[in-house]
């Protein structure tokens, strides 16, 4: 895609090199780790702690360079939009989450997760505090004003609102790195995205996030962290109501998407 000629900050070219700082002070994140299994302080409770510290800094940092980026070019004001919106709004949007997920996760079981990366996931993603914190309170806050307060927003002033919010969504994706997470981020990226074109809020997005990453914290506590067992043909267990649930889900977006462009039609 060309950059436009009267650029905002961040372009889309932009918004990826905000991805790669992410990735690099992750990296550097690390450093940490290595010294706690240095010392021998191979404690659970130190490196989980560590680990949520490295996520939040890292994000912080790149939120806070974005916004000294934005300030210093003067065309737009990075202060998050946080606008409320009516409760019906998220009832609908908390269902089409629920949608997503549902027609999403057969695309992702098309991609077999090797064993390491299984193994990888159980180590990082354990049903305790520190997983809580990190996966439900801030992922939401942290992703949602990097990717839509800041990202979003940006494509959104240089490029069209349908190609701001894919390719914010397909930003969003691969910032988590490995496949089997980008594909339902980069889907709940598109619908939180859209969320936030038609409603003008960061809220809607947060609640999304929110609901989403509660969803799944849940699953690993009642579950287990074995993603096989995680996928919802196995949870429900009867392939003609995995269909008709399906067919449901598809139909809850259509209505969804109807019902929130009426609304917001209503409100401009």
């Amino acid at each position: 895609m060309e950059e436009p000629n009267q650029t905002y900050y961040p372009t889309l070219k932009q918004s990826f090199g905000l991805i790669g700082l992410l990735l690099l002070f992750s990296l550097a994140g690390a450093i940490p780790m290595i010294i706690i299994k240095g010392m021998h302080l191979n404690n659970d409770v130190y490196e989980q702690v560590a680990q949520l510290a490295m996520y939040v800094i890292s994000f912080a940092l790149v939120i806070e360079l974005a916004w000294k980026k934005i300030r210093k070019q003067g065309l737009w004001d990075p202060t998050p939009k946080r606008q409320m919106v009516g409760m019906e709004i998220i009832a609908v949007l908390l269902t089409m989450t629920i949608a997503t997920i549902i027609i999403v996760d057969p695309i992702i079981e098309l991609i077999p997760m090797p064993e390491y990366f299984k193994r990888l996931f159980e180590e990082l993603m354990k049903p305790d505090l520190t997983s809580f914190l990190t996966l439900v309170v801030a992922a939401p806050i942290l992703e949602e004003l990097l990717f839509r307060g800041v990202i979003l927003e940006g494509l959104l002033k240089n490029y069209s609102p349908q190609k701001a919010v894919i390719w914010s969504a397909l930003i969003f994706g691969i910032a988590h790195f490995n496949p089997w997470q980008a594909i339902g981020a980069t889907a709940t990226g598109v619908l939180i995205g859209w969320a936030y074109v038609r409603t003008n809020s960061l809220i809607p997005g947060l609640i999304i996030h929110f609901f989403n990453n509660l969803l799944a914290f849940c699953l690993m506590v009642f579950i287990g962290s074995d993603m096989e067992d995680m996928t919802l043909p196995n949870l429900i267990g009867n392939n003609l109501l995995y269909v008709g649930i399906f067919a449901l889900a598809v139909a809850a977006l259509f209505v969804g998407h109807r019902l929130i462009e009426r609304w917001s039609e209503k409100e401009a």
